[in-house]
């Protein structure tokens, strides 16, 4: 689901993201909009609300972000699998290098196709995701969204929002963090790639990790965050 369901505190607006949807730039921005002196802690957790809850807040604006489906599966995997996945077993439970919430499917040295047939089994076996792997539109009821902001388009829309709502700070636009960099020029695909291999390497655009099977993988396991996805105007998914 729908990891972060966050009430401002000064405006009639509700942000809803998950992770791997650009939610660091989406946390920096929304406690900046409360133009909190800096010397005071905005302590976010106090914003957080339950997704029932939104039926009752009709005259907020219920912002959903949306990530390209596929474009996350790949962040996720280049973040916590290639880049930072601790190795040593002793610290392996302080990682998010596995799949499942109850941290028993571990990700380590697996290629992209082996990620994607691990998330198959979970979800066929009916186990619930780590929340940077659950769907992005579990349990968040589609009639009660005013509307979607597409992480492609994220510095338009928070732009939209600062006018909407009147936040003039001086971060209203903050630089997008934690960006994952494809800096690996080819045009070969890296699905069967072990980590270790895109390490030394780079990593290429997100499209050279899907072939056929690959793509089938993700559609089976993220079928209505796809759908959703696509029916948007403005979307270019893979």
């Amino acid at each position: 689901m729908a990891f972060y369901f966050l009430r401002h505190r000064q405006k009639p607006l509700v942000v809803i993201a998950s992770p791997k949807c650009a939610c660091s730039s989406l946390k920096r921005w929304f406690v900046a909009s409360h133009a909190v002196p800096a010397e005071h802690r905005f302590a976010l957790h106090r914003c957080m609300i339950r997704p029932q809850d939104l039926e009752h807040l009709v005259d907020h604006e219920r912002v959903f972000f949306l990530h390209d489906p596929l474009r996350r599966l790949v962040s996720f995997y280049a973040r916590w699998v290639v880049q930072a996945p601790l190795g040593t077993p002793h610290r392996l439970l302080d990682s998010w290098c596995f799949a499942d919430q109850q941290r028993r499917f571990f990700l380590h040295g697996k290629t992209f196709r082996q990620f994607l047939l691990v998330l198959r089994h979970l979800h066929a076996s009916g186990l619930a995701l780590q929340h940077h792997l659950q769907p992005q539109l579990q349990h968040v009821p589609r009639e009660q969204i005013d509307r979607v902001i597409l992480i492609e388009n994220l510095e338009d829309g928070l732009d939209d929002l600062n006018r909407q709502f009147g936040f003039s700070h001086a971060d209203a636009v903050p630089p997008r963090v934690n960006v994952t960099t494809y800096d690996l020029e080819s045009d070969q695909s890296v699905m069967d790639r072990p980590p270790a291999w895109l390490a030394r390497h780079g990593l290429p655009a997100p499209a050279r990790f899907f072939d056929d099977e690959t793509r089938a993988l993700a559609e089976m396991v993220y079928s209505e965050d796809l759908g959703f996805y696509r029916s948007q105007p403005d979307a270019r998914g893979l």
